[in-house]
């Protein structure tokens, strides 16, 4: 049971924060983060962003609930992989720490999967 909760508190606090913290400002401002928004696979800035809020948003909130998490956890990991890799790649360590504790987190998740205190287990049980 404990580690049950310990998923689901790191589940619904990084999926949370993700999503009211980074996720949800992209969202509701997206006409003007498409301005001058990082394009590292060539996409294009608004393919890109659209990318970025698909992670942050939808995918974050599958990942609080604990909702097809194991596969919600897939575009977060290529987000932050790719903020960790590649955007930020050229700063110092310091300024690359917190995407590299999303990328921990979603990494841990996706191993270990959501626990039975989400609705994959639920879903699964019925």
């Amino acid at each position: 049971m404990r580690t049950d909760l310990g998923l689901l508190l790191l589940r619904v606090v990084f999926g949370g924060m993700l999503f009211f913290r980074h996720g949800w400002g992209k969202l509701i401002g997206f006409s003007q983060n498409a301005i001058g928004f990082p394009d590292p696979f060539h996409v294009g800035g608004q393919v890109s962003l659209a990318l970025a809020v698909f992670a942050e948003v939808f995918c974050a909130l599958c990942v609080c609930v604990g909702l097809g998490t194991r596969i919600a956890c897939i575009p977060l990991l290529i987000t932050f992989v790719t903020i960790v890799f590649v955007v930020l790649a050229s700063t110092p360590f310091g300024q690359r720490e917190v995407a590299m504790m999303y990328l921990a987190a979603f990494g841990v998740i996706a191993l270990i999967g959501p626990g039975n205190l989400s609705l994959d287990h639920m879903m699964k049980k019925k």
